[in-house]
């Protein structure tokens, strides 16, 4: 799971809550955030299960896009209202959803 972010700050809040519910659920998810400017590179390097945007780098969708399908990779933009709480157990639950995994794993 690749999370893109406009600058860090708000996203490794995020992520640690992610993590945290990864752990206590014992999923065999990864995570990994990033900034924009790094995203396409990254995204070439790692070929992650799911690249989620966080609602600032919504504008990225469309170039991500291009490499994404070629991959069947979904690409989604982080729901505004979870993005903003820092729900990262939705985001995660959601995310799982995409890839057709169970919460109960």
């Amino acid at each position: 799971m690749m999370l893109v972010c406009s600058t860090g700050l708000t996203t490794d809040i995020l992520v640690t809550k992610i993590v945290k519910t990864i752990f206590s659920n014992n999923l065999g998810i990864d995570v990994l955030a990033i900034n924009a400017h790094q995203a396409i590179d990254e995204y070439k390097k790692r070929k992650p299960d799911i690249v989620l945007l966080s609602p600032q780098v919504r504008y990225m969708k469309k170039d991500l896009a291009l490499l994404t399908e070629i991959d069947q990779i979904p690409l989604v933009v982080i729901d505004m209202k979870d993005y903003g709480l820092l729900d990262g157990e939705t985001i995660l639950y959601k995310a799982m959803k995409l890839l057709g995994i169970s919460a109960e794993n």
